[in-house]
């Protein structure tokens, strides 16, 4: 499924990663019986999330091999299922195709500076390893949906002061 610039899918759901930090328990409940139900109870409905998003198959085996391989094996029923069932929560790219690299640099023009002076490689690059951490958004469409992501967010400190934190050790 090839997506031009203007057909880029909504952005209905933030990388489980920032998620995942966000609601990140205190070690003494990590082991709870509240914890464990809340954990299988929020992983069900993120998958149901991300059963609803558009997906690019090729897109996916081509930026995940080894799915395709498991796929060949039998392993796997499709790579969507895989998706679904556990890419999603390893953080895996090429499912959707939802950064725009043009938009991107001119809507950030530190990055696109630091994109010039070699300090990343492209805009794609200051995403996946900072930009989603630091609130900004993929492309034009999904700027919405990360301020509302930001706004629910928010409202745990820990997970604000968390990101912030991960943000100022991943320039150092």
């Amino acid at each position: 499924m090839q997506l031009g610039h203007d057909k880029l899918p909504h952005y209905r759901i933030l990388p489980f990663q920032v998620i995942h930090r966000a609601f990140e328990p205190a070690s003494n409940e990590q082991d709870s019986p509240q914890m464990m139900t809340a954990r299988v109870g929020v992983r069900c409905l993120l998958q149901q999330v991300v059963a609803s998003m558009p997906f690019d198959e090729e897109g996916y085996l081509a930026n995940n091999p080894d799915v395709a391989t498991a796929i060949r094996r039998g392993e796997v029923a499709s790579a969507r299922e895989h998706y679904i069932a556990d890419g999603y929560f390893e953080g895996r790219e090429g499912a959707v195709e939802t950064f725009d690299e043009a938009w991107y640099l001119k809507r950030y023009p530190d990055v696109a500076h630091g994109v010039k002076s070699g300090q990343w490689m492209s805009g794609r690059h200051h995403y996946r390893i900072e930009g989603i951490f630091e609130w900004r958004s993929p492309n034009q469409s999904a700027e919405v949906y990360v301020e509302r992501w930001r706004g629910v967010l928010a409202a745990r400190p820990a997970a604000a002061r968390e990101t912030a934190e991960h943000a100022q050790i991943s320039r150092e």
